[in-house]
């Protein structure tokens, strides 16, 4: 048994190099291929990280004498035209959604002339624009309200404020677009001091006093968000699985000016997906020390990708102690781990479901509990892609493909890592120590794949909001501000 165990770990370690390798050859001029026919970096890096899972899904049951790279082209090839015609599609529905509405402009007209602008835009609405206004950048913020509330040009804006008006359109084209309408939940999750004391106590048999804290210390206390962090890029898709809430949207993200029509692009989580907050790069970072960490997201600066640190659309941030800035972070150190791809549950008045947020804990939990794993930059790229690949409705149309070997469909791959997290429970469950509540909550989680018609939000939502999705949506808002 010992033998066969090491002949196993030999298989997998071996295939994992050959993956990378392959990985790592094609990458660039495959990526450039689809580019080149896309225009959008982003795009395409999906679809050469889709074709890469095809392919190392099939290898086995192709011929010996096929070539690799040409048959992962010829799949980059049939990708990259299915996107096409499907931007096709899209462009022919939203020619006759056109058309459509220019039969309702009359109907508009005449009932326009009925509308109360003081009921429409109620205090209560007004106050749901000041708490979106009130979590964007202070000088965000003034842009956007010069640029859109008071109607000020750019130039106008500038000399105001006393910035380039090249960063005026920089910002109000970010931040005003429908995009800001995209709400989210950041979850802050932290370890207990006395909990990382202990841990490095036990670790280097010094004792550590609070208030004591030394370099050697801090860059322990580092080492533990690094790696939660690295584990949490690899598994942390499956939030964006458990709690997608925004199935649906308005009319208007892709046709400005026309509101009131309901679109289902085909995702459980609009603002996790392809539409969503995403760089129009896939990031690679180095989590061997909190200074490597931060001199990836300097490099992308640097390099012109993004214009500041802020401006990095990434699930899994860490944060340090004070003003989020790199600084503070390369010499204060780490004070907690932000989580992004959790979806407003509408479903909820808080917002989310206490046991969502539950679940979360026993995840991180969970990862900080278990043995390092290599993760190449191949697998890093592969990670983006599992994450959008999360954020489709359909659970059995995209597969997800983890760094230990295992491909399956979003479903599969789902219902694999509650049971992992299960087993882990299990095995550290007690009489003393029972873990019941654990238990329930991956049972909760696990309702949402095997019934999901009854139990997935995005499921729920799509049925519940369709037929006036915006109508129905801020009749949910004004129910809960009562």
């Amino acid at each position: 048994m010992y033998l066969c165990r090491i002949i196993m770990e030999k298989k997998v370690k071996t295939e994992r190099e050959d993956f990378t390798t392959l990985f790592e050859r094609c990458r660039k001029p495959f990526t450039q291929f689809a580019y080149s026919y896309m225009r959008d970096w982003e795009v395409a890096e999906d679809i050469f990280s889709e074709a890469m899972v095809q392919y190392w899904m099939k290898r086995d049951e192709l011929d010996v004498d096929t070539n690799p790279r040409a048959y992962i082209l010829t799949l980059v090839k049939h990708l990259s035209l299915n996107y096409l015609r499907h931007q096709q599609v899209r462009i022919t529905v939203e020619e006759e959604l056109f058309q459509s509405a220019e039969r309702e402009l009359a109907f508009r007209i005449r009932t326009l002339q009925d509308c109360d602008p003081q009921e429409l835009f109620s205090e209560e609405l007004q106050q749901l624009v000041r708490q979106t206004l009130h979590r964007l950048p202070e000088q965000t913020r003034l842009i956007f309200l010069k640029s859109r509330m008071e109607g000020k040009k750019n130039s106008e804006i500038a000399e105001e404020m006393g910035i380039s008006q090249k960063t005026v359109e920089y910002l109000s084209n970010r931040y005003g677009r429908y995009k800001m309408t995209f709400s989210g939940i950041h979850f802050n999750y932290s370890f207990a001091g006395d909990l990382l004391r202990r841990n490095y106590e036990v670790e280097t048999g010094i004792h550590m006093e609070k208030g004591k804290e030394d370099s050697r210390y801090r860059n322990d206390e580092n080492g533990i968000y690094l790696a939660l962090a690295e584990k949490l890029v690899i598994y942390g898709w499956i939030i964006v699985t458990l709690t997608a809430a925004s199935p649906l949207m308005d009319s208007s993200f892709f046709e400005t000016g026309r509101t009131g029509g309901d679109l289902f692009p085909g995702f459980a989580s609009v603002r996790c997906s392809e539409l969503g907050y995403w760089n129009t790069f896939a990031p690679v970072f180095d989590y061997s020390s909190i200074g490597a960490y931060t001199r990836c997201i300097q490099q992308y600066v640097d390099d012109g990708w993004i214009m500041a640190p802020s401006e990095l659309y990434y699930p899994i941030r860490l944060k340090p102690r004070g003003e989020n800035t790199l600084e503070n972070l390369r010499s204060g150190g780490v004070n907690h781990i932000e989580l992004r791809m959790i979806d407003l549950n509408p479903l909820q008045k808080e917002g989310i479901d206490v046991r969502d947020v539950q679940f979360a804990q026993l995840l991180l939990a969970w990862l900080a509990a278990t043995p390092h794993q290599p993760f190449s930059t191949a697998d890093q790229v592969m990670a983006n892609a599992n994450y959008k690949h999360a954020a489709r409705f359909d659970l059995d149309n995209s597969k997800i493909m983890l760094p230990d070997g295992h491909v399956g469909t979003v479903r599969q791959a789902t219902l694999y890592v509650l049971g992992l997290m299960e087993q882990f429970y299990r095995r550290i469950s007690s009489e003393k120590m029972p873990f019941d509540e654990a238990f329930a909550l991956i049972e909760f989680q696990r309702r949402k794949i095997t019934q999901s018609a009854d139990c997935r939000y995005a499921e729920i939502i799509r049925r519940q909001f369709s037929g006036g999705f915006v109508t129905k949506g801020l009749t949910l808002c004004a129910n809960y501000l009562a």
